[in-house]
């Protein structure tokens, strides 16, 4: 009778550590991993908190500039000197932000889930502004950046990522030429096709843009979470 007590004791004391583990591992696994505070204080973590907040800012900063340029365009389809230096220091504060945010994303690639990657932290941003490979390389970026963040790794997103990064080229290209646009088509329709431009197209390329942001950010929070839950069964 005694022994019979013992091992329901014994097996008591084992099951119900091994629930907790199993709980916290579909809960992890089905759940959208926001908050970090429960997570235990290391490097890594330290860097999947630094990540989140710079995905804050630099989507906070994107829907800004595209509200910006819509409501611009409403009350002033011509933009006066004030307008443009607004535009300019938003502008600015995206590619600041945005070459932030990327930097930690790519780097917590290696440094916080030991994958291999196809080039440095700094060479993934430093594509963004080199002519010529500007054009095709940060698109490998992020699929790259996407493919390894996500876990399971998810290779459904190419068609989102070449829409997103072709809208982003565009938007490249009708800055740097809506200038010759303006002399080379009538002035009415020259002027109309510009303001939907700047109304529809460019707003919805930075809500797109932030979509891709908080999607890798939440891919990698969640990794994140799973990783630790590994290290504790380990």
């Amino acid at each position: 009778m005694g022994s019979q007590v013992s091992s329901i004791r014994f097996l008591d004391h084992v099951s119900k550590p091994a629930l907790k583990i199993s709980f916290q591992i579909k809960r992890t696994s089905y759940s959208t991993p926001i908050h970090l505070h429960s997570m235990h204080p290391s490097p890594e973590n330290s860097k999947l908190k630094s990540l989140l907040t710079r995905s804050r800012v630099t989507i906070l900063l994107l829907l800004t500039l595209g509200v910006m340029l819509a409501v611009q365009m409403v009350m002033s389809p011509v933009p006066t000197t004030e307008d443009i230096f607004i535009r300019s220091v938003l502008w600015i504060s995206v590619i600041l932000a945005w070459s932030s945010w990327l930097w930690r994303a790519y780097g917590n690639l290696n440094e916080v889930f030991d994958l291999d990657t196809k080039r440095s932290k700094k060479m993934a941003v430093l594509h963004h502004f080199i002519p010529l490979l500007n054009i095709v390389k940060p698109y490998e970026v992020f699929v790259e950046l996407w493919s390894l963040s996500a876990s399971p790794p998810k290779h459904t997103h190419r068609a989102l990522l070449r829409t997103w990064w072709g809208g982003w080229l565009l938007c490249w290209i009708y800055y740097r030429r809506n200038t010759e646009l303006s002399r080379a088509m009538p002035d009415t329709i020259s002027q109309t096709a510009l303001t939907i431009l700047d109304i529809c197209f460019l707003p919805a390329i930075c809500v797109l843009a932030a979509y891709v942001i908080w999607s890798i950010t939440l891919f990698q929070l969640e990794r994140g979470q799973l990783q630790q839950v590994h290290d504790i069964l380990e």
